[in-house]
């Protein structure tokens, strides 16, 4: 099968698993959330404490509440459903899951930890 669905999930995992870094650095002595979703809120939202636009103006406030919306988007679209299922994606898919990967993982290496 190529191994593009697993090619797929593991760059999605690494999103994740930068997410708990970040959360472990701002928060070393918060439990970490379980999942994507409170990992997303916590770094994310509009209290987020992972800055990485200025949102003093509305367009970056905009843009902020666009970037949560593409990460919750795609921990549903391609995180959740592997976990409860094999998922098979042909090499075009596994390529845009990788790119979009890639993508929010540019987010979460261009700004810092605010607490």
């Amino acid at each position: 099968d190529g191994h593009f669905a697993a090619a797929g999930e593991a760059a999605i995992k690494e999103v994740e698993t930068r997410m708990r870094e970040l959360f472990k650095e701002g928060k070393p002595n918060s439990p970490i959330p379980k999942d994507a979703a409170g990992l997303i809120g916590a770094l994310l939202s509009d209290n987020g404490f992972y800055q990485f636009c200025d949102t003093s103006e509305i367009s970056g406030a905009n843009f902020r509440k666009g970037v949560k919306s593409i990460f919750e988007g795609a921990f549903m679209a391609y995180r959740n459903p592997s976990m409860h299922a094999n998922l098979n994606c042909s090499q075009r898919e596994a390529f845009e899951r990788i790119v979009q990967a890639s993508q929010m993982m540019g987010i979460l290496t261009s700004g810092e930890v605010r607490i």
